[in-house]
């Protein structure tokens, strides 16, 4: 059961078999079609383009396509039980409109013709994998896509054929097709699930493995890949990797060993600059700030993510002794298996737990010490997502903004929550010219205060008194929504 007036939009389907990743194809980037690189790499990686930008009701920053209904291309890597059976599968989910109100509609039994929304069209076309695939990450949104498997294997597919495949008719009875050929294939002494491409160097990838060892590819032309050589530093397994958005040659690396490590990919001794303990236990994620670049999270296997300004890092120093993050927060139970900031925002993560929770956190709220607190439910928390056993990752939408994609055990959801003011309907986006959008990037990265720090730590192994403390952040959380819909409903 869940409230729908807690979500702009809603849309889940379960899986032909888990999934541990996802990612997000852009349609518009591949193809023969596609706009040409040029035009967008790197410059508009993570931002948006000026010439792509409307301002919404709330005078934000939007892609002029982010509307209803809404058309989602996305890839993920099957686990089978048998690993002969395994599938990159690339995925079209379409007219997903709005489900705010479905509940309403239902209430009152009545539906206006002019307004009936559509159901959403789900279609996927898949190609073999040999392996489980443990992560899978597209090339900025277009036809390559990288894997990271269970038999020691990087490779590099071109599914450009099968996204093609999914804007054709269907036509019944016709069989399958397999859409998309292995570019590359890099074998390893052990698996690994740490696997990021280069915001700022095309074609230029890591991938960090189980026995400790960083590897770096790059595209040498547009069919082959060269080994560019590796990075040791790290005593035990590499969780995951991450390039600097604003650094063409930093990497930020984190590690069952409990450090996060940042490399200088221009150094002759590959051997990380920067090192200092982060957790207390296995680092499991991270995730860079795209907006405020000095600004980096990470989550461990306890259920803690914490966020860390790079400014104050000693940078004449290896090992980082003194230094503590800017932002600490325990309120999940188990293991952060996934998180990301918001592209375009400064101050919002999402963070996916194993604990079968997905939260948003926006830290530019501002807490107001004369209002009453409570204490379980820190005020930068905005949002609670439900619903899905075990989920493995969660991706925002680069172009549309707050839409999530989530990954589990048993579904994939695509959900946008209800974080807006009240809608006026008769409202149209605005359109901006390219000085507004370039002096208001420039004001959210030179203000920094925008991100503050916040500690919030829950530790109970009572697990009743944990499922009311979850239960009380949904009614509060849904509460201001539920509030936001009465209010509207009123003015009818």
């Amino acid at each position: 059961m869940f409230d729908n007036s807690a979500y702009m939009m809603l849309h889940r389907a379960k899986v032909e078999w888990p999934c541990l990743s996802v990612d997000v194809l852009l349609r518009d980037r591949i193809g023969p079609a596609a706009t040409p690189r040029e035009s967008w790499f790197p410059s508009y990686v993570n931002t948006l383009d000026p010439k792509q930008a409307v301002k919404d009701r709330r005078g934000l920053l939007t892609h002029k396509k982010d509307k209803y209904p809404y058309t989602v291309y996305f890839c993920a890597g099957s686990q089978t039980l048998k690993k002969s059976d395994n599938k990159i599968y690339v995925l079209k989910w379409s007219d997903m409109c709005k489900t705010l109100r479905d509940d309403e509609d239902l209430e009152s039994g009545e539906e206006d013709e002019e307004e009936e929304a559509k159901d959403p069209v789900m279609r996927f076309e898949s190609l073999p994998h040999r392996g489980c695939v443990n992560r899978i990450r597209s090339l900025h949104g277009t036809g390559l896509v990288a894997t990271w498997n269970d038999e020691n294997d990087v490779g590099v597919y071109d599914v450009t054929s099968a996204v093609e495949a999914l804007d054709e008719p269907v036509v019944p009875g016709k069989p399958k097709s397999f859409g998309g050929s292995k570019v590359a294939s890099f074998k390893h002494t052990d698996e690994g699930y740490a696997l990021d491409w280069s915001p700022l160097t095309w074609g230029r990838l890591a991938a960090g493995s189980c026995n400790s060892q960083i590897w770096l590819y790059r595209l040498a032309d547009d069919t082959q890949f060269i080994k560019e050589g590796s990075l040791q530093s790290h005593k035990k397994s590499v969780e995951d990797v991450q390039f600097s958005p604003s650094q063409e040659h930093v990497l930020a690396s984190c590690s069952v060993d409990q450090t996060v490590k940042l490399w200088d990919l221009r150094a002759t001794q590959m051997k990380a600059q920067i090192s200092f303990r982060a957790h207390d236990c296995d680092v499991n994620v991270l995730s860079w700030n795209a907006t405020s670049k000095f600004l980096l999270a990470s989550g461990d296997d306890k259920g803690e993510f914490r966020i860390w300004d790079l400014r104050m890092l000693d940078h004449k120093s290896l090992n980082q002794s003194s230094y503590d993050s800017i932002t600490r927060i325990r309120w999940h139970t188990q293991a952060i298996t996934s998180l990301q900031f918001e592209p375009g925002e400064d101050s919002v993560l999402a963070v996916a737990s194993a604990d079968n929770k997905l939260t948003i956190w926006d830290f530019s709220v501002e807490v107001d010490d004369a209002a009453p607190q409570e204490d379980d439910i820190p005020p930068q928390l905005m949002f609670l997502h439900q619903g899905q056993n075990n989920i493995k990752e969660l991706r925002f939408h680069p172009l549309y903004r707050e839409l999530i994609l989530t990954t589990a055990e048993d579904s994939y959801n695509i959900f946008r929550p209800n974080l807006e003011p009240p809608e006026d309907e008769d409202e149209e986006p605005q359109s901006v010219d390219n000085q507004t959008t370039e002096e208001e990037t420039k004001e959210r990265q030179e203000n920094p205060e925008r991100m503050r720090g916040a500690q919030y730590y829950a530790e109970s192994d009572d697990e009743e008194e944990e499922e009311r403390r979850i239960i009380k952040a949904a009614k509060k959380l849904n509460r201001g929504q539920n509030q936001k819909e009465a209010k509207r409903r009123k003015s009818q």
